[in-house]
């Protein structure tokens, strides 16, 4: 719990720290309901930037037409200029999608259960 708590509180400081002209971008890897409030949430952040990385092309098309700002992975949520990414996929994808936000240099906040199970 402490390590979540810190996390947090890390992720607040980095946004907070963004200067006024500077936002940040936070690539949000799931799109389902958890991911579009976070989404939400986000977008309303002063200072922020969201990015929808969705793993089905349907679903970027039909956010596209929304309006939300989207990425095909996190390759272009990087090359954008995101450096946080914040993991709501499916629980059973939760390890290895946090594992692949951080191969791509991202600090990373992952939805909780981290697993399935502790295998």
């Amino acid at each position: 719990m402490k390590a979540a708590a810190t996390g947090r509180i890390e992720v607040k400081q980095q946004l907070a720290g963004a200067e006024s002209t500077k936002t940040a971008c936070v690539a949000v890897l799931g799109t389902g309901n958890i991911g579009m409030r976070h989404l939400e949430l986000l977008s309303g952040m002063p200072g922020v930037r969201a990015l929808a990385v969705s793993i089905r092309p349907s679903r970027r098309q039909e956010l596209t037409h929304q309006g939300v700002a989207t990425a095909h992975g996190l390759e272009e949520a990087v090359r954008i200029g995101s450096t946080l990414c914040l993991v709501a996929t499916d629980t059973g994808r939760h390890a290895h999608d946090a594992l692949a936000a951080l191969d791509h240099g991202l600090d990373v906040l992952v939805e909780k259960p981290l697993a399935k199970d502790a295998q």
